[in-house]
């Protein structure tokens, strides 16, 4: 494998698809724009650990377009912040989990 941060980056998000998949057949909505933006916010933070890049202002970044992803779907309507927590949280866990076995 030559590169296994991708690897477990594309395995987190097969699964963060697979959360909002079941979600959604009990009726749970959730955000999936912030589920994608949180999930590639922790392997970009994960990658800038693992790689000792020493630079602060990716995750800083991320972490602002999170907010403000967040803050354009609730403006829009499109969501409630119960929905919004729910998108962040399909996003975080399984990005988390895998970022302990390859970091």
């Amino acid at each position: 494998m030559r590169y296994p941060e991708l690897h477990f980056f594309f395995l987190g998000a097969l699964f963060t698809t697979i959360l909002a998949l079941v979600l959604s057949l009990f009726k749970i909505k959730a955000s999936l724009h912030m589920a994608a933006i949180s999930g590639f916010s922790i392997f970009a933070i994960g990658l800038n650990i693992h790689l000792q890049l020493h630079n602060p202002y990716w995750g800083a970044l991320l972490i602002l377009l999170s907010g403000i992803v967040a803050s354009s779907r609730l403006e829009m309507n499109a969501h409630t912040p119960k929905e919004l927590l729910i998108g962040l949280l399909i996003g975080v866990i399984p990005q988390l989990l895998f970022l302990y076995l390859w970091l």
